[in-house]
């Protein structure tokens, strides 16, 4: 609906003007009338009409003076002109002014009335038209600058763009907000990226994510200092931060550590993810941002025996270096087989701590660590066959997939740990059923293999076998090498496990199933044998 403003002090003309068409019919609406040019002026700004029908001759303010005032506004209401034959020096003059078309008074029609008002349409629409291409060019030429910019920038961290005089033609001509004297680079990289974005269904929304996180790191940089957000692609996105009027070392050092914390919070709290961050010295070249680049892209490597959501200096860190030293550990297939049959997983998790501790010592990196992680993979899955234990991410890839995109050691112990656990476990099992000769224990065993689901007491036992509860509590730990309510436990635990593996129950539904009725303690003893709550270990296995 096109908005038309009625201006015409003569009361008779703008009833006549009402009257003569089907507005509504027309896709036309009177939004208002005015007397002369002085209200008018008041309404068009109030109302913003589209078309604005004027009289030449009015009081206080006549059509042609309103047309100028117009004019100046670089107002967008089209005006037809109302006029008489006398009028017809002013018509020219409102023409001249801006005024797109004129009717005379003593020969307005319906049709003609009609055809003028369309033509304004159509003015209107082609105006719009040109105003919204005009303004997508306007959007395409700033993110083809913001594009190039983006390029140019990545080619100078990677070494691609090796002349000064190039980059600082560059600086100059995209208005790179980058100091030619004084820089330091941050490198950014978010944490378990893989999987942030794994959980992202939408490959638009996954584009959509790591634009949100330049956003945030470009608004964090506002707020502190002058420099550029570049955008590496993956997980990494780097900061170059300008100093060339900051002379103290201590601001400086003070504001790097203000934006790394600041930016660490803001993507934490905005997105939930980690991030990792290195800062680098500072530079008083340009081509040295390459240097810079590279620097950061070997120190942060240090997470992987260090830890992730974690802030490292270039200056203060270690780095760690493709050398030619390796792990050795003597008679390692041997004493994995012997710690897990013996289900000793004291010594199963001292030697797996002795293997990282010599791999951080002798700072071998993170794709050799990997490398013999699949080795004791392979080892865990030799035992496997040998005893005829069914253990599905040995077999269908997924533990290998996820040594494989582990990024920090303490990833890489939790995730053979697990493994390792489920694995003595069996033999802890076995043993206990081959070395068992009392038949009143094997007898309380089978009875709770059958009932452990049921709210089963150590007095019940002692009843069912007829026997005193003391002493069946000393001879069933005797024989197991635990206590009744441990092996209850662990019956239902081992139980439980199974069911998350095999069924998509809720954790509720499970913890009833096998004789917890409360779902806290439930998680609480799953957490003590499994060292994770029962949501995470579904988690894992999914």
């Amino acid at each position: 609906m096109y908005k038309v403003l009625l201006v015409d002090d003569d009361f008779p003309v703008r009833v006549l003007l009402k009257q003569m068409i089907n507005w509504e019919e027309a896709g036309l609406e009177i939004v208002g009338e005015a007397i002369d040019g002085e209200e008018a002026l008041e309404k068009i700004n109030e109302l913003n009409p589209d078309i604005a029908i004027v009289d030449i001759g009015m009081p206080i303010k006549n059509g042609v003076d309103l047309i100028k005032e117009l004019k100046e506004q670089n107002s967008r209401c089209k005006v037809i002109v109302l006029s008489c034959h006398d009028d017809f020096q002013y018509v020219k003059e409102a023409l001249k002014f801006g005024a797109k078309e004129y009717i005379l008074k003593n020969l307005v029609t319906e049709e003609r009335l009609l055809v003028v008002l369309n033509q304004m349409k159509v003015e209107i629409d082609k105006e719009k038209v040109e105003i919204q291409e005009s303004q997508q060019l306007k959007r395409w030429a700033n993110r083809g600058m913001w594009e190039l910019k983006q390029e140019y920038l990545q080619q100078i961290l990677r070494g691609i763009i090796i002349n000064k005089n190039k980059i600082e033609q560059l600086i100059d001509e995209l208005s790179i907000n980058i100091s030619r004297y004084s820089n330091v680079l941050l490198l950014v990289e978010i944490d378990n990226y893989e999987d942030v974005i794994n959980k992202i269904a939408d490959r638009h929304n996954k584009k959509l994510f790591n634009f949100s996180v330049r956003n945030v790191l470009e608004e964090v940089l506002l707020g502190i200092a002058e420099g550029e957000v570049v955008d590496l692609g993956g997980k990494h996105i780097a900061i170059i931060v300008s100093f060339e009027n900051e002379k103290s070392e201590l601001v400086i050092i003070e504001k790097l550590n203000t934006l790394s914390h600041k930016i660490r919070d803001s993507i934490n709290r905005y997105f939930d993810v980690n991030i990792s961050t290195v800062i680098t010295e500072k530079t008083n070249k340009l081509l040295d941002l390459f240097n810079l680049y590279e620097k950061a892209l070997i120190t942060i490597l240090i997470k992987f025996y260090n830890g992730g959501n974690k802030i490292y200096w270039t200056s203060d860190s270690k780095t760690i270096t493709n050398n030619s030293q390796s792990i050795n550990v003597k008679n390692l297939e041997k004493l994995i087989r012997k710690y897990v049959k013996e289900s000793n997983m004291l010594k199963l998790e001292e030697l797996i701590d002795g293997i990282l501790a010599q791999a951080k010592t002798k700072r071998i990196s993170p794709n050799k660590v990997i490398k013999f992680w699949l080795k004791i993979h392979i080892i865990l899955e030799k035992i496997c066959e040998n005893y005829d234990i069914e253990m599905k991410q040995l077999t269908d890839g997924s533990l290998t997939k996820k040594i494989q995109k582990s990024e920090t050691i303490f990833e890489l112990k939790e995730i053979i740990m697990v493994v390792v656990k489920d694995i003595a476990h069996y033999f802890k099992s076995e043993t206990k059923e081959t070395t068992i000769s009392h038949e009143i224990v094997k007898e309380i065993i089978n009875y709770v293999s059958c009932n452990y689901m049921k709210d089963i007491t150590l007095s019940m036992v002692a009843e069912r076998v007829n026997m005193n509860m003391a002493y069946i509590s000393h001879l069933f730990k005797q024989e197991v090498g635990e206590s009744f309510v441990d092996f209850l436990k662990t019956t239902r635990i081992k139980k439980a496990k199974y069911l998350l593996e095999h069924t998509d129950e809720t954790v509720n539904s499970i913890a009833n199933k096998v004789g917890f009725t409360d779902r806290k303690y439930f998680s609480k003893i799953f957490k003590k044998v499994e060292g994770v709550n029962p949501t995470e270990y579904k988690k894992r296995i999914v």
